[in-house]
């Protein structure tokens, strides 16, 4: 692991967009990687896996620095593509049903490591900010969904009243 932050240190130290102008797309392409590998880390599910995750927020944290247009267009790319697979999956699990009956489905491990990249990537506290709005009403769907559980009979229902 004192490896890989080593290489991705060096990597961008040298790749950096103040020493040449072909920087910056070498860097867009070593950030996409990074964004990439991270999601099949979470993927894993794993200790290991999770690990080796670490470095690379960071790595992809520093690129940010340099390119912050770049990685705010790739980070909002992954979350909303996320977004409409999750809409996607939990659409096709209610065909037929009642909205009030679908079953919740949680995003899967790789949109949360995304969704914890761009918290700590960007402030949570700004009121409009590009990737972090989608973020919240991302966020907001999932939890709007959870709120609404299936009703299996009317005596709770009645009783709560």
């Amino acid at each position: 692991m004192a490896g890989q932050r080593a290489l991705l240190h060096r990597l961008i130290s040298i790749h950096h967009t103040k020493i040449a102008r072909a920087n910056k797309d070498k860097l867009s392409r070593v950030v996409s990687l990074l964004l990439l590998r991270l999601r099949r880390l979470a993927r894993a599910a794993t200790r290991a896996a999770l690990a080796q995750a670490t470095p690379l927020a960071v790595a992809i944290y520093a690129i940010g620095q340099q390119l912050p247009a770049v990685v705010a267009e790739l980070v909002l790319k992954t979350l909303i593509e996320a977004w409409h697979r999750w809409k996607r999956s939990t659409s096709s699990k209610a065909e037929g049903t009642m909205p009030h009956a679908r079953e919740w489905t949680a995003p899967g491990p790789e949109t949360l490591a995304v969704l914890a990249l761009a918290t700590q990537l960007y402030p949570p506290s700004d009121f409009r900010h590009a990737v972090l709005t989608p973020c919240l009403l991302f966020l907001g769907d999932v939890l709007a969904q959870a709120q609404n559980p299936p009703v299996v009979s009317l005596k709770p229902l009645i009783a709560s009243l």
